[in-house]
């Protein structure tokens, strides 16, 4: 009896065999085909026999007429033209006519027949196998290679950005710094040169994207209206389906838009010097083409003739790093250290190890000596360094487009935000930290109100008509509304109250925050294409289910924390005690008037602080501010406190309420027991009472600015959201942001509780991200998410003597006189002058510099393209430029020697 293998083998198809050998040329010498091989089974999958004859009839890279197939086939004329047509629209001919004449031409199976085949809607489709396929053959010839792949050998070939390798960041100088024996750009480096010189043009989807988005790895980069196709490719595009003609000026529009947005540029290798059918565009972790030299580190044999090249004026902002497709800049410190040991932060106790890490999830934001405090202990992770060099320079509007990258608003934050940037910053360890929020205050003055709205059209020059509800108004529903409407959709923001802004509007009392400037920035999203309904409360006024069956996909939640309990005290029934939440919203709104008599406040946050201060300014009251914690241990600005003691609130640290008084059902005083020391970490920490040490305050008003909680209107219902129950939080996934319930996210308060404007933020930009990727089909939520991790120099371990560390006096942000006042509600601060604000950018240490490893270069020219200060340039490499005359050839010769060196014989 015949082996299940032996029969296995007999059912091979022997013209698919043969097919697939004519296909990998010289590779069949190494590598046996089998029924498992992917190359193989595509063919299976795609060809009857008659069209696999009519292919080896063919040959690879022959131009042939429908005789010549005839004659070389044995087939009629008549089922040779309806075979090569079918062949055609399959993708294994491309096809075209001259001088009158049909001709026909079978490529090389990678890429060439790989990008006809993936980009036939109707095949993918009915075949979604040959996506995986075709990823498979691509890693298997990408593990042929050796170690020390040449100059060449790889699959694609990278183009430089347009804008890279223009006349203001082109150098003469080679890698070396000699000077290159041909031009500085050549012709046939240029995108344009290759368009000038075509026929004809068209578009269509990028096959490394289709492949993907089918196996559902999508990095988010949309599929549509990416690769360029030239001359007879474009031809034959359009007559298949496959891609829409265009004109040289939208093919031109194209690559700004996706340079603009870091794609990357790449010809197929085979091409001869000066041509080319076909110009791929596509990001780092989607082209299959440039995976194997980023995953085995040869990255020479992908790179174009160019090199980065770096020059003076460079202020660390980080934009040529986030943009490296192959992690080659990293964020570094320019500072000497004391104990080089000591350069890691308790944040990166750990080597990374990246052995069994999927390529697109190796990157690295900084190298091993860290980067600047400020940006590593900011929360949106902004190039504070950078805006404040480009302050002092006067390059304002520069220096506000760089903060706006992560953070839209720049208005509110620099109000709002409590800045740690600014606690860590390390001019602190010579005299006094940098005033950051008032450099960008400063900033957000000057340049936001003639700053032009952002482009919001997708990188195919297109609006999504996907819907999206975002529920609530504060900061973390207003940046997911701004990055989606960047992106390229109009979302809707549904608020309940009346006014849009959240806690922003309704709790921020007006002394931090002018009302109008929030005004400004709703104005500034419906510009933009971003719909706002207000009044409209979502789970009691419209159900989860009403805004599914009216077309809504995806949903992100930004509730705030407006609801407020009452703590663990007897007497609370008393009249005369309220929620924070709730008072400080009738006080900005002037619903309520204060009691006569002394007031007290219970709580440790922003919340219990501004409605302290706020009852202090209204007048006439003595207010008394009681903390669980200890001074150091308040999770606010310095600033904030000493204004508060200021303005004349006594602020009582470490006291916990144990009882209420009442006279007449109403409050008349609150006990407080003394906290000597808690148990635990953190914020989960329990404390332990001194018993005999009680305090009595006499009181008319008590407000518990404690245990803020959702009010989800029975959205966690009808979504059917898993909450955690020790928080009433969604349970969600912390790099995407994800609830339980796939399409809806949650951010701001309703993901960590109330931690802050700049976290609100920064988790609406994660959402929005989120979103967009969970509405296009087939793209990963996780796959290449940069993470952000930037890690701080420790302060400690800095050799100040390696600096200018001379003490340099703060510039301090002058009151207005109407805002000193104790009894006024008149919004705050003044803004720095020209001087002013130069002067105190001046003072920065300049803690950051880029790391740059030149061999990891592949010229794509992105780090020059989005430098702000053409700090980064582009140079002619000092090699023979990159044209081979056929990859195959390559890559066989490499194989051979590898084949040799592991066996130590060749295969006869």
């Amino acid at each position: 009896m015949r082996s299940v293998r032996s029969r296995w083998f007999q059912m091979l198809r022997k013209k698919i065999i043969r097919l697939a050998k004519l296909f990998n040329g010289k590779l069949s010498r190494y590598y046996q085909i089998n029924g498992r091989s992917p190359e193989y089974q595509i063919l299976a999958n795609l060809l009857t026999d008659k069209q696999a004859d009519v292919v080896l009839a063919a040959g690879l890279r022959k131009v042939r007429t429908v005789s010549a197939l005839s004659r070389r086939s044995g087939y009629v004329t008549e089922d040779i033209v309806r075979i090569s047509g079918e062949l055609a629209q399959l993708g294994f001919f491309s096809s075209w006519v001259e001088d009158g004449v049909r001709k026909y031409y079978a490529d090389a199976f990678v890429p060439a027949t790989m990008m006809n085949v993936l980009t036939n809607e109707v095949t993918v489709a009915n075949h979604p196998e040959v996506a995986e396929l075709f990823d498979r053959y691509i890693a298997r010839m990408d593990d042929m290679f050796p170690a020390n792949r040449a100059v060449g050998t790889g699959m694609v070939r990278v183009i430089p950005a347009a804008a890279s390798i223009s006349d203001k960041n082109s150098s003469d100088s080679g890698e070396d710094g000699s000077n290159s024996e041909e031009s500085v750009v050549s012709d046939y480096d240029k995108l344009s040169y290759y368009l000038d010189n075509a026929s004809k043009l068209c578009v269509s989807s990028c096959a490394c994207a289709v492949a993907r988005r089918v196996e559902c790895e999508g990095d988010g980069t949309i599929e549509n209206g990416l690769c360029l196709h030239l001359d007879r490719q474009a031809e034959y595009y359009i007559e298949t389906g496959r891609g829409r003609e265009i004109t040289r000026n939208e093919a031109l529009r194209l690559l700004r838009r996706t340079d603009s947005i870091g794609l990357i540029h790449t010809l197929v290798n085979t091409y001869a010097k000066g041509k080319a059918l076909t110009i791929c565009t596509s990001s780092y972790s989607t082209c299959l083409g440039l995976r194997g030299a980023i995953d085995k580190g040869t990255f020479v044999s992908v790179a174009s003739n160019f090199i980065a090249e770096r020059k003076d004026g460079c202020v660390a902002c980080g934009k040529c790093m986030s943009s490296c497709p192959t992690n080659a800049i990293r964020m570094s410190s320019r500072f000497s250290l004391i104990d080089v040991q000591s350069i890691l932060s308790p944040m990166r106790k750990n080597e990374r190890n990246d052995e069994g890490v999927d390529y697109r999830e190796r990157f690295e934001e900084c190298d091993r000596s860290g980067t600047a405090p400020c940006m590593a202990y900011c929360r949106l992770g902004m190039p504070v360094q950078a805006f404040l060099n480009l302050t002092e320079a006067g390059e304002y509007e520069k220096a506000y487009e760089l903060m706006l990258e992560n953070n839209p608003f720049p208005t509110i934050t620099s109000l709002l935000c409590v800045c740690e940037s600014e606690s860590h910053c390390a001019r602190g360890r010579i005299d006094e930290a940098v005033a950051i929020k008032d450099v960008e205050r400063f900033l957000s003055a000057k340049c936001s109100a003639d700053h032009p709205i952002p482009s919001t059209i997708n990188s195919a020059g297109t609006v999504y008509d996907d819907k999206i509800a975002i529920v609530g108004s504060g900061a973390a529903g207003m940046s997911c509304a701004y990055f989606l409407a960047k992106m390229g959709y109009r979302p809707v923001i549904f608020e309940k109250d009346n006014i849009p802004g959240g806690a922003l509007s309704k709790y921020v009392p007006i002394y931090r925050i002018d009302k109008s400037i929030v005004e400004q920035e709703f104005d500034k999203l419906e510009k933009m294409g971003v719909e706002i309904r207000c009044g409209i409360n979502v789970g009691v006024d419209i159900t989860a289910e009403e805004l599914k069956k009216a077309g809504f996909g995806a949903f992100m939640l930004a509730i705030g924390m407006q609801d407020g309990k009452f703590a663990d005290a007897s007497g609370n029934d008393a009249e005369g005690i309220y929620s924070g939440m709730e008072y400080l919203r009738m006080l900005n709104r002037n619903e309520i008037e204060i009691h006569k008599g002394d007031v007290v406040v219970v709580g440790d946050g922003i919340v219990a602080f501004s409605l302290a201060r706020s009852i202090a300014r209204k007048g006439g009251n003595d207010v008394f501010l009681f903390t669980k914690c200890s001074r150091d241990e308040i999770d606010m600005e310095l600033e904030e406190l000493l204004n508060a003691e200021t303005e004349g609130v006594e602020v009582n640290n470490e006291w916990v309420i144990s009882e209420v008084l009442g006279t007449a059902g109403r409050v008349s005083a609150a006990v407080f027991k003394k906290v000597i020391r808690k148990k635990g970490y953190g914020n989960e920490s329990l404390p332990e009472y001194d018993e005999n040490d009680i305090r009595t305050v006499e009181c008319s008003t008590l407000i518990y600015a404690v245990n803020q909680v959702i009010d989800w209107c029975g959205l966690d219902k009808q979504f059917g959201i898993e909450i955690d129950p020790k928080k009433n939080l969604p349970v969600i996934d912390f790099r995407t942001f994800e609830t339980s319930v796939p399409g809806v996210f949650a951010g701001g308060d309703m993901a960590e509780g109330d931690f802050g404007v700049a976290d609100s933020i920064k988790e609406g930009r994660i959402c929005a991200e989120s979103i967009h990727r969970y509405l296009r089909k087939g793209q990963n939520l996780k796959i290449a998410r940069r993470k952000g991790k930037y890690v701080p120099i420790n302060r400690d371990s800095i050799n100040y003597q390696s600096v200018d560390y001379s003490p340099v006096q703060r510039v301090h942000a002058e009151y207005d006189k109407r805002y000193v006042n104790r009894r006024s509600f008149f919004f705050g601060k003044v803004v720095y002058s020209d001087d002013q604000a130069k002067a105190e950018a001046s003072r920065c240490l300049d803690c950051s510099k880029i790391s740059y490893d030149a061999d990891r270069c592949i010229g794509c020219g992105q780090c020059s393209a989005k430098c702000p200060t053409s700090s980064f340039g582009m140079a002619k490499r000092s090699r023979k430029d990159v044209f081979s005359d056929g990859y195959e050839s390559n890559m066989s010769s490499l194989i051979v020697s590898r084949v040799v060196s592991s066996k130590g014989k060749g295969r006869k």
